[in-house]
C-alpha cells in the first residue's frame, strides 16, 4: 500500500498511463472538498454523478488571557477545542452555504451564541486571535440521512462525503470499501 497526497493534479496522467498499461493497480481516491473545487482532479461527467455540495465553514480562534482556564474540548452541536498552541482555543464551525462568507463581526456572534453554554470561560477569558475557514465536501441527505460515497469511479475507487462525521465514518466505512475491492479481484 502506497498513500501519496496528490497536490498537482497533473501527476494523475502518470496514474491514467498506469491504469492504461494493465498493471493491477488500485487506485481509492479519499477526496474531500478539493474533488469538486479543483479542475483536473474529475471530469465533469464524473463529477456530475456524484451527489456532493461543498460547504464553508469558519472557526474562531480564541487567545486565552487567563492561564486558569481549561483547555479542554466540548461538542454539542459546535465545538470548542484547544490548538496546538498552548494558550489558544478554537470554537466553530459554521454551515455556509452561500457564495458570500459570513461577515467576522456576524460570524463571531454566531458562533458565540451558539456555544457559550459550552464553554462560557472560554468566551469570557479571551480575546480574538483569528478567524480561520475551511470546505469540506458534503453528500446529499436521503431517508437515511448524509451517508458517504464509497464505491467504483470508472476503473478507480472513491472514498468521499464523509462531512462532519469523518471520525466515525472513517473506520466503519474504510473497512467496508476494501470489503468491496476484494470481492472485486474474485
Amino acid at each position: 500500500v502506497e498513500w501519496k497526497i496528490i497536490k498537482d493534479f497533473t501527476e494523475l496522467s502518470e496514474h491514467r498511463r498506469e491504469a492504461s498499461s494493465g498493471t493491477n493497480n488500485i487506485w481509492v481516491f479519499a477526496c474531500g472538498a478539493g474533488l469538486i473545487q479543483e479542475d483536473g482532479l474529475l471530469d465533469q461527467h464524473a463529477q456530475a454523478k456524484l451527489p456532493l455540495q461543498i460547504v464553508r465553514g469558519q472557526s474562531v480562534e480564541l487567545t486565552l488571557t487567563d492561564k486558569k482556564v481549561p483547555r479542554e474540548a466540548a461538542l454539542c452541536g459546535k465545538y470548542v477545542t484547544p490548538s496546538l498552541d498552548h494558550n489558544r482555543m478554537l470554537v466553530g464551525a459554521t454551515k455556509e452555504f452561500k457564495e458570500e462568507a459570513i461577515p467576522p463581526h456576524e460570524l463571531t456572534l454566531e458562533l458565540k451564541s451558539k456555544s457559550y453554554k459550552l464553554a462560557p470561560i472560554v468566551w469570557n477569558k479571551s480575546d480574538i486571535h483569528r478567524i480561520t475557514c475551511g470546505y469540506k465536501a458534503q453528500s446529499q441527505r436521503n431517508n437515511l440521512g448524509r451517508l458517504p460515497i464509497i464505491g467504483r469511479l470508472g476503473s478507480d475507487w472513491i472514498f468521499t462525503g464523509l462531512s462532519s462525521r469523518g471520525l466515525l465514518y472513517h473506520a466503519i466505512y474504510g473497512e467496508k470499501l476494501v470489503e468491496m475491492i476484494l470481492a472485486s479481484q474474485g
